[in-house]
């Protein structure tokens, strides 16, 4: 039975301005491109607390890339039964035979860490990481695949390994932790982004790549980050633009875009950016059924932005006593606006304020 296999049979615990952002775009893809190297926020990833049985040693699991280091002999952990690749390999099968799961898993991890350019190293981490799925350690399984993606390329069917990862990811997104007695504990599906990312890095080409981008945003909308999900719905409308999911992210960020506009009611630049894109995806997907929604969002936003040109105009007009301003400000929300209800008072104040200029300039 392979990790994929024992991974659907298994049971994971249920869980879960404008400049700055397309700074945030162009630094991802700087760092990664089509074709990067590790998670956008790898550094700030930090793994679970994981057994000694893990990769990860106490000293630090990946490097200043965010991968995983190298395994080493350890002078206290990880140290092998046997003193052969050969014989500790048999060790941790016969223990796997008799049932000893966890055994087996550490001997198979010992492997590693002590014959590492051993024939049989790349067979025993592929193992290791098995039986983490096996024993329902999700968050370090993946990371125990992606060290076998690391340092034992070509040894182990990739595609199968990705689809492993995949599901890996979809249940840490679910997984509740800080489980207590009776009390179901939290759900944090932020820990699943860094390994979404991974997996993009991973499969830049990978069929389900775009799912795994896309999930990325969804989790960050969902999260409470939505300047974050909207460059990673934007990522995902520049490198898979001809994904199925495409539509579905041009929404996404679409309606992302509008709740930042909400925050700052008053500025004007996010209101018309959130109204472009809103405007475009109605322009491009016509029939989609968020088209409806689109539209009513769209309307709201040029409400809004009628209103700051308006008050502008009132401002100018009433409050600064600047008649030739509020004159630009009226026609400025004339033109724009040209089919409001308040058109006529503007229309009307501009009239009545050339003449006051006319009659000041006489004077």
């Amino acid at each position: 039975m392979g990790a994929a296999d024992t991974l659907a049979g298994m049971h994971f615990p249920r869980i879960s301005p404008i400049l700055s952002r397309f700074v945030l775009l162009a630094w991802a893809l700087a760092l990664g491109g089509f074709q990067a190297p590790a998670p956008a926020n790898a550094q700030q990833y930090q793994p679970p607390n994981q057994d000694n049985d893990s990769f990860a040693d106490a000293a630090s699991t990946h490097d200043d890339l965010g991968a995983p280091k190298r395994k080493h002999p350890g002078w206290l952990f990880h140290r092998a039964k046997k003193d052969t690749p050969e014989a500790q390999y048999a060790y941790a099968e016969k223990q796997l035979a008799k049932g000893n799961v966890r055994k087996a898993a550490k001997a198979f991890n010992a492997l590693v860490h002590r014959w590492h350019d051993a024939p049989e190293a790349a067979r025993a981490q592929r193992m290791f990481a098995d039986l983490l799925v096996r024993r329902g350690k999700a968050e370090q399984a993946f990371e125990e695949y992606q060290y076998l993606m690391r340092y034992f390329a070509g040894t182990f069917p990739y595609q199968d390994t990705l689809e492993t990862q995949f599901k890996l990811a979809n249940a840490v997104r679910t997984e509740r932790h800080a489980d207590i007695l009776f009390l179901p504990g939290f759900e944090d599906p932020g820990r699943a982004v860094p390994l979404y990312e991974q997996l993009v890095s991973n499969g830049p080409n990978w069929e389900r790549a775009p799912e795994a981008q896309f999930n990325v945003g969804a989790i960050q909308e969902a999260t409470g980050e939505p300047e974050l999900a909207v460059v990673s719905y934007e990522t995902l409308l520049l490198r898979y633009s001809r994904s199925d999911l495409a539509m579905e992210a041009a929404y996404r960020r679409a309606h992302t875009l509008y709740i930042l506009s909400k925050k700052s009611a008053r500025d004007e630049d996010q209101c018309r950016e959130a109204l472009s894109a809103l405007l475009g995806f109605m322009r491009n997907h016509p029939e989609d059924s968020h088209a409806e929604e689109a539209k009513t969002l769209a309307e709201e936003l040029k409400q809004r932005l009628a209103d700051m040109y308006f008050d502008r105009a009132i401002f100018y007009d009433k409050i600064a006593k600047k008649p030739k301003s509020a004159i630009i400000a009226y026609s400025d929300f004339a033109n724009k606006f040209p089919t409001s209800d308040r058109r006529v008072i503007a229309d009307e104040r501009v009239a009545a304020l050339q003449l006051q200029v006319e009659r000041t300039h006489e004077n």
